[in-house]
């Protein structure tokens, strides 16, 4: 077995035969293990400032060898066939490695994490993310993808992470409060029969949703228990002192703080899939707005007066005390996800089918959209419309930009999930953590683009696109979790495999 181990991190090998353990030399900065399907070799992510390495070499020690360079990786896994599938960007592109080196085949795909190679060569078994529910994505039609359901008149969606298949009959997959659950699996009709749980609280990812285990090509179970990091509370920091909002701890997801500061618009996810829940932040009593399987970034009207949230396909948007459900704004399938509303009801946000930032025109209807950038994401204007703050589409860099377009844009390092606190001051948060706060001076041409860092996020815990929000007096609200402890000891059962075959039969009897 290879794991992940240290501060700074690099690998180790533990044999479950003789309990022999050792630190594997030379892997320094390693993320993303994976062997290849003899056994013999291994590859891994070497992680960098500005760009990563892909690398590869042999499990008994030696030399490693670069094999391909990414700006975004985000899995990596040694496939049946020999070749090394890399998925970059949040999961929206895969790449197809020679563990020998050479080219590289780049694959445009649908929205997938945790991401495994179906038997078929072709699809990609997803669920995680934004997303925690059981799907497939081809690898060779970025058009092509879809959920699997539960068997049955009354189907639904099967909500969790971490999906595995097993001898293309069962599923193994994290539910999304953290047990090990299983069921079989009708690949060709992509139907999922009765799950049955199997194994109680693993640790589990707070985005992703990924399970501390691992099954072997034997049928061997390996697992560690932790926490669900997902849960968490909301708290509310000027970096120098910080309180806990009065909404307890949840699996938030996404949550924005009304302009007026008293109530909080939060999506939380359940065992069953999201809703948006709205808070008074004096009480702390909350009313359920809207449930569906996935809800996206709630977005405040500039009034606060009216409230909105997106589906993968739809947007809804209404008064936030009202007793009835949102009205319905418009379907699409360019998976549009608000970040801001404007006074004159335009809402910002990003357009995930084509990563573009646009805004949306709510006052007409249907509704009509301008791009305001491209390979972008989660962009916000400056409170006086000047000025366009994005991520790149890949999150790895940032971008500020004129409004009006004029052609040009200006490099802002690297952050997340901009937020303005002035005409000409934003916020953004580092993959450490750190709050910066990045000034554009128009006074000089080109314009001049300053940083100056401002506090560690402590216990920062990432989420959907949303990240983190700001309150009307220019206070941080983040999620913050708890302290996170190394596993002491992993569990392995040999066998378990057919030990699952037998639960889940007599489940579904």
């Amino acid at each position: 077995m290879i794991y992940v181990r240290g501060d700074p991190r690099d690998l180790w090998y533990r044999s479950l035969l003789d309990g022999t353990v050792r630190r594997i030399e030379a892997t320094e900065g390693a993320d993303l293990p994976t062997i290849s399907p003899e056994g013999k070799q291994l590859a891994f992510v070497r992680r960098g400032s500005e760009e990563s390495t892909v690398e590869v070499m042999s499990v008994d020690r030696g030399a490693t060898t670069v094999i391909a360079r990414s700006r975004a990786a985000n899995s990596l896994e040694w496939l049946a066939d020999g070749r090394i599938l890399l998925t970059e960007g949040d999961g929206l592109r895969a790449r197809l490695l020679e563990p020998g080196g050479g080219s590289s085949t780049d694959v445009p795909i649908q929205y997938c994490i945790n991401p495994s190679v179906l038997p078929d060569h072709a699809t990609l078994l997803c669920g995680g993310g934004g997303d925690k529910m059981a799907r497939w994505s081809s690898l060779r039609d970025s058009l092509s993808g879809g959920n699997f359901r539960t068997i049955g008149a009354d189907s639904s969606l099967v909500f969790g992470a971490d999906f595995r298949l097993i001898d293309g009959k069962y599923l193994v997959w994290v539910s999304n409060g953290g047990d090990l659950l299983a069921a079989t699996l009708d690949f060709a009709a992509r139907r999922v029969g009765r799950p049955v749980r199997l194994v109680p609280g693993l640790g589990r990812g707070a985005y992703s949703g990924a399970g501390s285990y691992a099954l072997s090509a034997n049928g061997t179970l390996v697992y560690a228990n932790g926490i669900n990091e997902a849960v968490g509370h909301l708290v509310r920091t000027d970096g120098r002192t910080m309180d806990t909002l009065p909404v307890g701890r949840e699996a938030f997801l996404n949550f924005a703080v009304s302009p007026n500061g008293r109530r909080l618009a939060a999506v939380v996810e359940r065992f069953d899939g999201d809703e948006l829940r709205i808070y008074d932040l004096q009480s702390g009593e909350h009313i359920v707005w809207i449930r569906r399987p996935v809800l996206r970034q709630p977005v405040w009207s500039a009034t606060g007066d009216r409230l909105a949230t997106s589906t993968p396909d739809s947007l809804f948007a209404g008064a936030p005390d009202a007793t009835g459900s949102p009205e319905l704004i418009f379907s699409s399938g360019m998976y549009f996800e608000g970040s801001s509303w404007l006074p004159d009801d335009r809402m910002v946000g990003t357009a995930w089918a084509g990563h573009h930032v646009m805004a949306a025109h709510l006052d007409r209807r249907p509704p009509a959209f301008d791009t305001l950038a491209s390979f972008a994401a989660v962009g916000r204007l400056s409170p006086d419309g000047r000025w366009l703050a994005y991520d790149a589409a890949d999150f790895r860099a940032l971008w500020v930009e004129p409004v009006p377009r004029t052609g040009q844009r200006y490099a802002a390092g690297t952050g997340n999930y901009p937020q303005w606190l002035s005409p000409v001051e934003f916020v953004v948060i580092s993959d450490k953590a750190q709050l910066d706060r990045i000034t554009v001076d128009a006074s000089v041409q080109p314009p001049r683009i300053s940083r100056r860092s401002w506090f560690g996020a402590a216990r920062f815990v990432g989420i959907a696109a949303g990240g983190f929000g700001l309150t009307p007096d220019g206070r941080v609200v983040y999620k913050q979790g708890s302290e996170i402890a190394p596993a002491r000891y992993l569990r392995v059962i040999p066998d378990w495999v057919a030990q699952m075959k037998r639960a889940v039969a007599e489940a579904n009897r």
